[in-house]
């Protein structure tokens, strides 16, 4: 799979990543991420539950802990090969 940047949907998809992890309370372990348009892998945690979790108030991903990780090759992406965007204070 090669990301491709789209207008037609969020802002976010005008700069895609191959990862795009909006809550760190998970294992990211073992993967590759290589050739996207943008970026390999995205941390962009959110204040709040968006999407189809909006309905979960309690949740504050930019609180959470980064669960893991680890042993995950990122390289020849379009812009940064990991990105960390905004403010990730665990």
């Amino acid at each position: 799979v090669q990301p491709q940047p789209s207008a037609m949907l969020l802002n976010t998809d005008q700069t895609p990543a191959a990862f795009w992890i909006s809550n760190p309370d998970n294992y990211v372990e073992g993967n590759c991420a290589v050739a996207s348009e943008h970026y390999g892998m995205w941390y962009r945690a959110e204040i709040a539950a968006t999407g189809m979790s909006i309905n979960t108030p309690n949740v504050h991903p930019v609180n959470t802990p980064l669960l893991s990780s680890k042993d995950n090759v990122v390289h020849s992406n379009g812009k940064y090969g990991f990105r960390i965007f905004d403010i990730y204070e665990p």
